[in-house]
């Protein structure tokens, strides 16, 4: 086995340590067995150049990508004062030159932007300062030397965590006091509604009773409103009660997983040499074993709090010996570290783990806050609790189910439980930077990791699933990476991590379970799996190997109808060829073919070993498909089952069963339509070829929007440039980071050509991207699970870099690009001071939700009564992530009308009182409508913004008698309630102004 230490290859390859700089080591000089003597012969002479081709493409277009990421439209808004774009952008109109003007105004901002972390910064340098003290003046060493465990970095993480949660409080905010509070009173809170002032006069109250408040004698607000400061021991109780319980019942989840992991390692007879790889193995397989368990409950409808709590108990009763295992392992298992007082890799870590335990604090807030998890993230896991089966929006193996345990243990109206649904989707996050890290260090060698991890973590779109919108990308993230990692450990035999000769193919078992796992929490992940088959055909067959994968994959692809010729040259240039799909299928299968057996005709020599080696081959790739169908054939099954026959789309999909049919016209509803179904009457009937029907441009709407509307072979081409730009769309959500771009670098690297392994991950992360390109619509977090190869060769722009002025090159703009995340990131914090209120027990549940979301109590509460009404039972949902707050709410909401589609098509006439009609037919009793439906359309003539002005003039139209309950644009919603009776005739509407 070679040296874990450099990881370049066997024995005898590597006669001396690697320097350090940076903390990053410089690898010698070392050529692989299996190169091409040619390709070898050329690199070798290329080697002496390449080091400063590097450095001199680095320097350019590292400051090209950089200030043209800073200067562009959607970045300079929010990366520099106002003052200061606005007076760059009067004068400037290139994003270059803009950004290089901007570059100093960026720095001197984000340094502004991080004076809420002074506190914590300067404790941290204290203690930091006195543990170089002790090491200096007690050891009388100049450098750390440490034994670290499991147990003392998580300890460390708890500290951080305690240490920004008192930082916060004890500092100061823009517009906000943490200490502060005012007795309320309607002169202190203007032109708030009477339940928010009340809701604020109780928390009030409750504060003042426990003893938390402490009048200022001197001061007075309006209307003679005490002021009071909040004390820091309540601050603190807060702390153990809010903050650190979720925790602890994370960390039980995470060791029943690993319980439930080695139990399958078991049983599958695999070891690691690595404990590391041991570790991260058996986390990914709990998580996928639990899942399958609390589907297995929901199929027989009883998932229920008792079910949960059995289960979460009876896994290290059952499994004691695993559970000793790990518990001897968190505490004894120790690894040595000696490194300089100003070592980068202290600095990363600590970095790491303060993200990690600021975004967990973000998380604890009583409610979701983001669009997609109020919509289905954790909205559709809460309806799981009552439910006690299996959804037909989550049929798969997915998970949800285990972000569902939130409220299976805790209760359906529990506070606590929803902050625990978030915190699982939290903790998917923390899964997603151990495989980073871990990953890394398997492909880069022990020292790496860190730089990677941080980096994928404070992408702001990846990092927004962390502590804004509670996604599952970070997830089924998790699952690929690690599926990916054990593709790795089965087809390279040179890495540091190794594992057993006789039980290497096996792992290709475990990787198709997790590649099947991140398939099922979303298909997307097909990706994932398929670069997974990129690097094993390159780790097994080399070099055409690796290009043959490509070939089948595409082929597969077209296969499944996810890709396909003809559709992209119709985006492209509007040409229509129909049977390009099937030659185009046809030469993907014979090129695939072509370049495995390409070995037989280079290796001549070798033709008796190669058929013994191509079948091997099939034999892992045979095992890596067995794996995803040991995943995926129970949901898989059922779906085909309950759909009556088996096709890719009724495995994917479950019959709707829960949730009433709303449909056009009575042939339409069928004798498997759920309890509650309705068509419309004979009498209202619709024309549905009407082009309001029969033309769907939602998904135009919705999708291409991310994509843009050029045209051409270059508009694909310069897709990567656009969306790291965000040239097309903007948001925090969909930002990544200019290193992304600067990527490609690494082919004039030459430690880079001398390692296997990395030009495998390079040649599966471009295909990815390329795959990518073709089926993702331009949407980022369809392609998640490149970001992991990303972010192991951004860290390989520092760790393989030929000498000190690249080291330090590249080092710059490394540090640019994460504090260009780190502002973004502080950006949304801004946005979130008042959310911290309730970590410190300062607020409460009603006070936060009065004050964010005023209306959305009024309208659960309409909505609750109007449903009763067996006529009329059903809310019309137009956006909104309103479904959260509305009980059994996959009964109530029947529709979700996101583009107006189905309003559009019901409206076709454009005749009020028949649309009225329609609306009352189907069993609708109010609309609540996102008033910001039209901004996701840049066109103000498009289609989008048509439909919205049609739906606006039926709502104001007052011959229709609805009834408006909330109009508040600011908050983005609006709800009207339909008339109990459809008025018969229409006075003369007025003149718009």
């Amino acid at each position: 086995m070679q040296n874990p230490e450099y990881g370049i290859g066997k024995p005898g390859k590597c006669t001396r340590p690697a320097p350090l700089y940076l903390g990053f080591p410089v690898y010698p000089r070392y050529t692989h067995p299996h190169m091409l003597p040619k390709l070898q012969n050329i690199l070798q002479r290329l080697q002496k150049f390449l080091p400063y081709v590097f450095v001199v493409l680095l320097l350019v277009c590292g400051s090209y990508v950089t200030l043209f990421f800073i200067g562009t439209d959607g970045h300079i808004v929010v990366l520099l004062k106002s003052a200061d774009w606005q007076g760059i952008g009067e004068t400037v109109e290139h994003p270059f030159l803009r950004g290089l003007l901007g570059l100093i105004p960026f720095i001197r901002f984000l340094f502004v932007r991080l004076q809420p972390f002074l506190g914590y910064a300067i404790v941290s340098l204290c203690i930091y300062g006195a543990v170089i003290g002790w090491v200096t003046l007690g050891k009388g060493r100049m450098f750390l030397k440490l034994q670290l465990s499991a147990l003392h970095v998580l300890l460390l993480g708890i500290g951080a965590l305690w240490l920004i949660t008192t930082s916060f409080f004890y500092g100061s905010f823009p517009d906000l006091q943490p200490r502060l509070l005012i007795e309320p009173k309607t002169e202190v809170y203007k032109d708030v509604p009477e339940e928010t002032l009340a809701a604020l006069q109780k928390n009030f109250e409750e504060l003042e009773s426990k003893g938390c408040l402490v009048q200022d004698p001197v001061r007075r607000g309006a209307g003679d409103a005490r002021v009071f400061t909040y004390r820091g021991w309540c601050m603190q109780m807060s702390f153990l009660t809010r903050v650190l319980p979720p925790l602890g019942i994370l960390l039980v989840l995470t060791f029943d997983f690993l319980i439930l992991g080695s139990i399958v390692l078991s049983l599958l007879r695999l070891r690691s040499n690595a404990i590391a790889v041991e570790f991260i193995m058996a986390l990914a397989l709990g998580a996928t074993a639990l899942m399958m368990v609390l589907w297995v409950a929901a199929l027989f409808h009883s998932l229920t709090a008792i079910v949960a709590w059995g289960v979460l108990f009876a896994i290290p009763i059952l499994g004691y010996r695993y559970a000793l295992y790990w518990l001897r392992h968190t505490v004894k298992t120790r690894w040595d570290v000696e490194l300089p007082f100003h070592s980068a890799r202290l600095l990363l870590l600590y970095l790491l783990l303060s993200l990690l335990a600021f975004n967990y604090l973000t998380v604890i807030r009583p409610f979701p806050i983001g669009w997609d998890d109020l919509g289905r993230y954790i909205n559709l896991p809460r309806q799981l609790s009552v439910a006690h089966q299996i959804l037909p929006s989550i049929p798969a193996i997915q998970w949800e189910y285990l972000t569902s345990l939130g409220f299976l243990l805790f209760g359906y109206f529990s506070t606590f439980g929803a902050v625990l649904a978030q915190q699982i989707n939290w903790m998917a996050g923390v899964f997603a930077v151990l495989a980073v890290y871990l990953g890394t260090k398997i492909l880069l060698g022990s020292r790496a990791g860190l730089l990677a991890a941080l980096f994928y973590y404070l992408l702001p779109m990846t990092g927004h699933y962390s502590f804004a919108d509670m996604k599952t990308e970070n997830a089924l993230f998790f699952f690929g990476v690690v599926g990916l990692i054990a593709v790795f450990l089965a087809g390279f035999n040179d890495l540091p991590w190794s594992v057993e000769e006789r039980s290497r193919r096996r792992w290709l078992f475990v990787a198709g379970i997790l590649f099947g796992a991140a398939f099922a929490t979303k298909a997307t992940m097909v990706l994932m799996g398929l670069m997974g088959g990129v690097v094993l055909g390159f780790g097994l067959l080399g070099l055409s190997g690796g290009v043959g994968a490509i070939f089948f994959s595409f082929f597969f692809l077209m296969l499944a109808q996810v890709a396909s010729v003809s559709s992209i040259l119709h985006k492209m240039w509007g040409i229509q060829i129909p049977w390009l799909d099937v030659a185009s299928k046809t030469a993907a299968l014979i090129l695939g073919v072509l370049f495995v057996c390409l070995l037989l005709f280079l290796t001549k020599q070798h033709r008796a070993s190669i058929l013994p080696l191509i079948r091997s081959s099939l034999l892992s790739v045979l095992l890596l498909l067995l794996g995803v169908c040991a995943f995926s054939a129970p949901w898989m099954v059922r779906n085909s089952i309950l759909n009556g026959r088996i096709s890719t789309g009724n495995m994917l999909k479950a019959p709707n069963t829960i949730t009433p049919w709303v449909r056009f016209f009575p042939s339409q509803i069928t004798k498997d339509a759920p309890p509650g179904s309705r068509s419309l009457p004979e009498e209202l009937r619709m024309d549905a070829t009407h082009p309001m029907c029969a033309e769907d441009s939602s998904r135009t709407e919705e999708l291409d929007r991310y994509w843009g509307h050029g045209t051409g072979i270059q508009h694909y081409a310069g897709l990567p440039w656009r969306v790291v730009m965000n040239q097309d769309s903007q948001g925090f959500y969909l930002t990544t980071s200019p290193l992304l771009l600067l990527v490609p670098l690494v082919l004039f690297l030459p430690a880079f050509w001398r390692r296997r392994a990395m030009r495998a991950l390079f040649i599966g992360t471009i295909f990815y991207l390329f795959a990518w390109m073709i089926v993702g619509n331009g949407i980022p977090w369809y392609g998640i699970g490149m970001f992991f190869g990303l972010s192991v060769l951004v860290e390989a722009l520092i760790a393989l870099s030929p000498n000190i002025v690249a080291r330090l090159i590249a080092s710059f703009f490394v540090a640019i690009a994460l504090g260009t995340s780190v502002s973004l990131r502080l950006w949304q914090f801004g946005m979130q001071y008042n959310l911290y209120e309730y970590a410190w027990g300062k607020a409460s549940h009603e006070v936060l939700q009065e004050m964010t979301i005023p209306n959305y109590d009024d309208i659960t509460e309409n909505v609750m009564r109007l449903s009763q009404d067996p006529n009329h039972p059903y809310l019309y949902r137009m956006g909104t992530f309103i479904s959260y707050f509305i009980p059994n709410n996959q009964n109530v909401i029947v529709v979700n009308d996101n583009q107006l589609g189905f309003f559009s098509c019901l409206n076709q006439e454009e005749d009020h009182l028949l649309t009225l009609k329609r609306l009352k037919a189907l069993g609708f009793h109010s609309i609540v409508f996102d008033t910001n439906t039209a901004t996701i359309e840049k066109d103000s003539n498009g289609t989008l913004h048509q439909k919205v002005q049609k739906f606006l003039n039926f709502a104001n139209d007052p011959a229709t008698g609805i009834i408006p309950v909330v109009d508040n644009p600011g908050n983005g919603i609006a709800y009207m309630i339909l008339p109990e009776e459809v008025p018969s005739a229409a006075p003369a509407a007025p003149e718009a102004e």
